[in-house]
């Protein structure tokens, strides 16, 4: 059994502390909506799981972290969607749209971090936390977090203490979505390079980025967050 764990203690510890934090996630979930039927066995397997795979010193091989890298952008953005809609509601056109965002967001990471394993799990936290703020927004005034939301952020902090943030099942369990993730980026093995060829590729990522942010409009922005018939046109 010890062969299989990771000799790193600080590894062990954050697999303890991650199951025990999805855990107190469930007990609120069950608190706030009741067992739903599965969702209860299901959460604490699936929180349990994500701490043992974690605590685990094995790493994927080419193939799997091959398999890493094509998946997780595609997976995190479609998870983002499913924390406010139903993501099959999204036109063709949106979900190539974002797809590209999100392959070059990622991408950019790994070239600029040096490591798809870094890259990839600080691109999918970043996503995990928008995700989190946009869908507790949401719920707050029915409506997606935008830019310029940071210039009322202050008036934002000081309402939002007034409002009582439910964990549902859903939250729980597209969040658990994220975490795995996370653990799945966490084991690629796959590096980028030298510096003098991922700062290049950094660069043409970001201004990809950049193109693909300006041609859109604020419409679509805002559909970015929160898709439906209504909310972006195709």
């Amino acid at each position: 059994m010890k062969k299989w764990l990771t000799d790193r203690k600080g590894c062990r510890a954050a697999a303890c502390i991650l199951s025990a934090v999805l855990l107190a996630l469930t007990a609120l979930a069950f608190s706030t909506e009741g067992a739903g039927g599965y969702c209860l066995p299901l959460a604490v397997l699936l929180s349990l799981t994500a701490g043992g795979w974690l605590a685990q010193k094995v790493r994927f091989p080419g193939i799997l972290s091959g398999l890493s890298l094509l998946t997780v952008p595609f997976l995190a953005m479609w998870l983002l969607q499913w924390y406010t809609c139903d993501p099959w509601r999204m036109y063709p056109r949106m979900i190539l749209l974002n797809s590209i965002f999100f392959y070059l967001f990622f991408v950019g990471l790994a070239f600029l971090l040096g490591s798809f394993r870094r890259g990839y799990c600080l691109g999918t936290a970043m996503t995990l936390l928008l995700g989190l703020t946009n869908y507790f927004v949401v719920e707050f005034r029915s409506s997606p977090i935008v830019p310029w939301d940071l210039l009322s952020l202050g008036t934002a902090v000081s309402v939002a203490d007034n409002y009582t943030y439910d964990i549902t099942w859903r939250l729980l369990f597209v969040t658990l979505g994220f975490v795995f993730l996370l653990v799945f980026s966490f084991k690629n093995a796959l590096r980028t390079g030298k510096l003098r060829l991922r700062l290049p590729a950094f660069a043409l990522c970001l201004v990809l980025l950049l193109g693909l942010g300006g041609g859109d409009s604020e419409e679509k922005r805002e559909g970015f967050l929160r898709h439906g018939p209504d909310a972006v046109y195709p």
